[in-house]
């Protein structure tokens, strides 16, 4: 990230070639989360692309070439292939770069979240359906067509690793792609392999290529799920739906700190929906860019977002990894010999690990300018947020009560937030005060009779169950905890 002249700038809009950067220039390491909890991006960069460091305000000079290899040129086809994906209409345009291509626009936060709180957030980023999905109707066509099956597995041989080169390498994709590949040169070979084998063989090779593709959320769902659909014999679809469910949830409740009770239901009802209607509803999309089936994806949104908000959402809070390690062995026993007593012993361990806070804890969150602290009772018998941060200028599609303030709240095991004081309407105290409220349940805002006249808390207050104005001198309780107010 650096500045360009206007020359520049103009030619990289349109740019496909390789790009030499010149100069001389100040490097610094990645910074780390600033807050507890937070998502840590220096981590993530690392652990998949091994980038550590970053260029410090450069003036970035470039020199313009031509390809000089096929990863060159490969990457000139990349570009012409998200510019095609861009002049597509909106919502066809998020949809088919998240499901084909595994990028999610900025724009798509809010349909990210409820398919998070859903449990079918993999179709986007975990499970390489995007690829059964083009195999399957490649195989379809050619069958209808008679080309030889053949022929079809000699052209995937071809075109898969081309597919790794052109769109972004996620655990999901390169391990779908090399299973297929795998399978293929099995059957004509005759080597005689199971799946078993071809699985562990590609996890192994991914090891080596991408030593910590296991440490990412998505490294581990896509190989423990597909690691299960190997492994376990064919039964109909609403037996194996409940078993890659019970598997995943350890995982999925260590990265988010909750997991969805539903997700069993969501994944039987709307996966086929995903398989049969949307996937081919983006492919025909694709080819005929002006085709209308935005209107369908927007209702189909709104449904989403409506069952996301169906209860059923539970926060079990952080726990260490050894648990959630002991947790896949744990469900994995389930699935395979029925100890469902395992399983409850396992899910009162966590909620048990999470609700044991026998001390008073005070937490400053760095929201940049302005304030966030959060002041939490032993045992969860309170917690009280003073203020929540804002941005002063501009805006942020991931300000500090999105990355920051939330994530730690539902690591500490609080589905909803008891109490939020509001000091004063200053931007950089309460400008991120109506998100939180649009994020989790708030039950009582405290304010005083000046502040609750400003426009940006009574957007708060349309959220909360109960508002309460103070004064000088008057006494507020938090659980077991009594605060006394100076002066408002």
């Amino acid at each position: 990230r650096g500045s360009v002249n206007q020359a520049v700038a103009a030619r990289l809009k349109s740019n496909n070639q390789p790009l030499v950067l010149q100069g001389q220039h100040q490097i610094k390491r990645l910074a780390p989360a600033r807050n507890q909890f937070e998502f840590d991006y220096a981590t993530y960069v690392w652990q998949t692309q091994q980038l550590a460091y970053e260029l410090v305000k450069p003036q970035l000079n470039f020199e313009l070439r031509s390809p000089q290899n096929i990863a060159e040129l490969v990457d000139g086809w990349r570009v012409h292939l998200f510019d095609y994906f861009e002049q597509l209409p909106t919502k066809v345009r998020q949809y088919a770069k998240g499901l084909f291509l595994g990028q999610l626009d900025e724009d798509f936060l809010t349909q990210r979240q409820a398919f998070v709180d859903l449990g079918i957030f993999h179709v986007f980023s975990v499970s390489g359906m995007h690829l059964f999905a083009i195999t399957a109707g490649l195989y379809w066509f050619a069958a209808r067509l008679r080309v030889p099956q053949g022929l079809v597995d000699l052209s995937l041989i071809v075109l898969l690793p081309l597919l790794l080169l052109l769109l972004p390498l996620g655990a999901g994709l390169w391990r779908a792609v090399w299973m297929r590949l795998a399978g293929i040169v099995n059957d004509h070979l005759q080597l005689g392999f199971s799946g078993l084998d071809l699985f562990s063989f590609v996890l192994m090779v991914n090891l080596f290529w991408q030593p910590r593709v296991l440490l990412t959320m998505g490294g581990q769902l896509t190989y423990l799920l597909t690691g299960l659909l190997v492994a376990l014999p064919a039964m109909r679809s609403w037996q194996l739906n409940w078993r890659l469910v019970l598997a995943s949830m350890p995982v999925i409740a260590w990265h988010t700190f909750s997991f969805n009770i539903l997700t069993v239901l969501f994944n039987w009802l709307l996966m086929p929906i995903f398989e049969l209607g949307v996937m081919p509803g983006l492919a025909i999309a694709l080819l005929l860019p002006h085709a209308t089936f935005d209107d369908g994806l927007q209702l189909l949104e709104n449904g989403l977002v409506s069952l996301s908000r169906v209860p059923g959402q539970i926060v079990t809070g952080a726990f260490p990894s050894w648990l959630a390690l002991i947790g896949i062995v744990v469900m994995l026993t389930v699935i395979v010999a029925k100890r469902w007593l395992a399983a409850a012993c396992w899910f009162v361990t966590v909620f048990g690990w999470c609700w044991y806070q026998p001390n008073y804890r005070v937490v400053m969150f760095d929201v940049g300018q302005g304030d966030a602290i959060l002041i939490e009772t032993p045992f969860h018998q309170g917690a009280l947020l003073i203020d929540t941060g804002g941005r002063i200028f501009g805006k942020t599609t991931n300000p500090p009560v999105r990355r920051a303030i939330v994530p730690y709240l539902h690591a500490r095991g609080y589905a909803r937030l008891d109490t939020l004081l509001l000091t004063h309407p200053d931007m950089d105290h309460v400008g991120d005060a109506p998100l939180l409220s649009q994020l989790m349940p708030v039950g009582r805002l405290i304010t005083t009779a000046t502040s609750v006249q400003h426009q940006m808390i009574q957007k708060v207050a349309k959220q909360v169950q109960h508002v309460q104005l103070v004064a000088a001198d008057d006494w507020l309780r938090i659980g077991p905890a009594k605060f006394q107010v100076v002066s408002p």
